[in-house]
């Protein structure tokens, strides 16, 4: 199955295939939007966590020029970003009715064709929704190649990186913090206890992620605004300060070394694709609510777990499931399975060659126990970190997570948030300089080491590890 080399990897991490089959347009040559199609990819599902793959090089290539024709150019960049609030008001528009109560009263008849409906609308929306994260991929390493020609040295290279391809915004979770913070200027008890409720009712979605839908609920912002009653003030001010502080700091990276126009527009480009991917999460999660009102409804209806659905494709999802097709979305929660994607669309995997896929490509070779770790400094503090690990992997490990303890995983994703938040410091496996836990590492102000490729199986939980984050080494203590 596999033809080419496979070395850019995303995850694994708590994931199911129907948050992610939406992304099928995007490898359809018919999507007018992309220069050319994304590379042919793989995801592999294993028991609730999934792991992308696909040719770095060809990812790349194709990734540099989406970013030449609609981020370098004005005209068109204008063009997408207004082709993309428009379809992020639809798309919010659509789904905002569909509550559980609302899905419970729709006929047989209507609720498939309410979810077929919806699915389109959201192949729609993918079809830019993917020009960011796709351009990201290709500019990062011709701002690093920029950046040599200027004669920097590797390590100076990923700092200024670093500065460089940080958000031209706040994120969706730092917006989301901020206007809950702002209730406590509300000074009637009652005012403010109502607009904590309309928080709740307007953020509920917060707690979504790829690997399982997050309702949160009142009592949950409730603990959350009770326990910032004595830092909101200092919060507040960061977050009003961290994009001006960001621009600052771009702008003093850009002078000191003396930056070409070409190095400006890629800099510039780049902390534009950020901020658009992280919005571009935030209305994944919103719609994924629906989703999972759908899906719940389509179990109830269908009389199968609902865990079946999370791993269907959207059009699998039905009332009427045969004997054959029940056993088939049975089968994929037990066994590895492969989700082939390509320009003649998504095709399933499953059986031996599924397996051998997945023997194949899953783990990352170890090599020595004993081996230092080496990675790419995401955020550095200019001094050493030490501290315990403590390694996650899913999302009990998230739940369970203890303050303090230097977070250790193969990537970080958006539901991460609240285990970064009591976290001493970050090291994944896997990412790069535009990932999310270098992202978010920036935001919180967080020690990050990324890309050492095999900490989570050298680092054991309780380990006590040493993080210099100027060199990006990452070294077990003795006990």
């Amino acid at each position: 199955m596999k033809r080419t080399t496979l070395d850019f990897r995303w995850g694994p991490i708590p994931l199911r295939l129907i948050p992610t089959c939406q992304w099928t347009p995007v490898f359809i040559k018919k999507n007018s939007l992309l220069t050319e199609p994304w590379p042919r990819s793989y995801h592999i599902y294993h028991k609730g966590l999934g792991l992308f793959l696909c040719n770095k090089a060809e990812l790349e290539r194709v990734g540099w020029k989406t970013f030449q024709w609609w981020i370098n150019k004005p005209f068109h960049r204008r063009r997408a970003l207004k082709i993309w609030r428009s379809q992020i008001t639809e798309l919010l528009c659509f789904v905002t009715p569909f509550t559980r109560e609302y899905i419970q009263k729709l006929t047989d008849k209507d609720l498939e064709a309410h979810w077929k409906e919806l699915n389109e609308r959201i192949e729609d929306f993918w079809r830019v929704a993917i020009i960011p994260e796709i351009a990201g991929y290709g500019a990062l390493p011709q701002l690093q190649r920029a950046l040599r020609q200027h004669g920097l040295q590797q390590s100076e290279i990923d700092r200024s990186a670093s500065v460089l391809s940080s958000a031209d915004r706040l994120s969706f979770y730092q917006i989301e913090e901020r206007n809950l913070l702002r209730i406590y200027r509300i000074r009637s008890l009652q005012q403010r206890a109502k607009a904590l409720e309309h928080h709740a009712l307007k953020y509920a979605w917060i707690g979504n992620s790829y690997g399982a839908p997050g309702h949160v609920s009142l009592p949950d912002f409730q603990k959350r605004f009770r326990s910032a009653r004595i830092t909101w003030r200092n919060k507040l001010i960061f977050l009003s300060r961290l994009v001006k502080h960001h621009e600052l700091q771009r702008s003093r990276a850009l002078r000191i070394i003396q930056a070409t126009p070409e190095l400006r527009q890629i800099a510039a480009g780049i902390a534009l694709c950020v901020g658009w991917q992280d919005q571009r999460k935030g209305i994944l999660f919103q719609y994924l609510s629906t989703i999972d009102v759908f899906i719940n409804e389509f179990a109830k209806r269908a009389q199968v777990p609902r865990r079946y659905f999370d791993m269907a494709h959207w059009e699998e999802v039905r009332i009427r499931l045969s004997a054959s097709e029940n056993e088939r979305l049975k089968n994929r929660t037990e066994a590895p399975f492969i989700a082939q994607m390509d320009t003649n669309g998504l095709r399933v995997v499953t059986g031996r060659s599924a397996k051998d896929f997945f023997k194949e490509n899953w783990e990352i070779p170890t090599s020595q126990q004993n081996k230092i770790l080496h990675g790419i400094v995401a955020y550095k503090t200019g001094k050493r970190i030490s501290g315990s690990a403590y390694i996650v992997r899913n999302h009990h490990d998230l739940q369970h997570f203890p303050a303090g303890r230097i977070l250790v995983a193969t990537m970080t994703a958006p539901e991460y948030i609240v285990a970064l938040r009591k976290a001493r410091a970050i090291v994944t496996d896997v990412g790069g300089l535009t990932s999310h836990a270098a992202i978010v590492s920036r935001e919180l102000k967080l020690p990050c080491i990324v890309g050492t490729k095999h900490a989570t199986q050298l680092i054991k939980n309780g380990d006590r590890l040493s993080i210099n984050t100027k060199t990006g080494v990452v070294e077990k203590m003795m006990k």
